[in-house]
């Protein structure tokens, strides 16, 4: 199963991305065996700098040690070059603005949503659902410091259970 990972850098002088909000969930999918491709807003390194806190839990710790996960965060496909159907669910962290009117990349949840299919968001400051909801597919939000991992068992159960159903 694929998933694609994407990296809504927080707005910030210069933009970061706060990696206990990314490693977990990066792990658990990778360690479930998901194809895992990450994405930003345009390709390349998807931040200037990477923001991690004094408590570093083990998966962040588990990223400072491991080239080829940073190497792959430094490398991410631009959200200009994802074809959603090659995917089988969303992962967004960082998400901020409207989902249903923007003509930015926050368009790229609502077409995953529109095609039916799953989507976690952990957002960033001001995510707005209005005026579609979520669409046909599902949207998993949370907001709090365990809402990461969590979602992302949260999602790979359902896509390991929608791929059971299927065969």
């Amino acid at each position: 199963m694929r998933i694609l990972f994407l990296l809504f850098p927080d707005h910030g002088d210069p933009p970061e991305l706060r990696m206990e909000r990314f490693a977990g969930a990066y792990y658990l999918f990778k360690d479930l065996l998901f194809e895992v491709v990450l994405a930003s807003p345009s390709a390349g390194s998807p931040m200037a700098s990477l923001v991690s806190s004094d408590r570093k839990s083990a998966a962040v710790s588990r990223f400072n040690t491991d080239g080829n996960a940073r190497d792959e965060l430094a490398d991410t496909i631009g959200f200009d070059q994802v074809v959603v159907e090659d995917f089988d669910a969303a992962y967004s962290i960082g998400l901020t603005g409207p989902i249903w009117t923007a003509s930015g990349p926050e368009t790229l949840i609502a077409r995953f949503l529109a095609a039916g299919k799953s989507v976690v968001v952990i957002p960033g400051i001001g995510l707005d659902l209005a005026e579609c909801g979520a669409g046909c597919g599902m949207l998993i939000i949370g907001d709090q410091d365990g809402s990461p991992l969590l979602a992302a068992h949260t999602l790979s159960h359902l896509l390991h259970n929608s791929h059971s159903t299927k065969g």
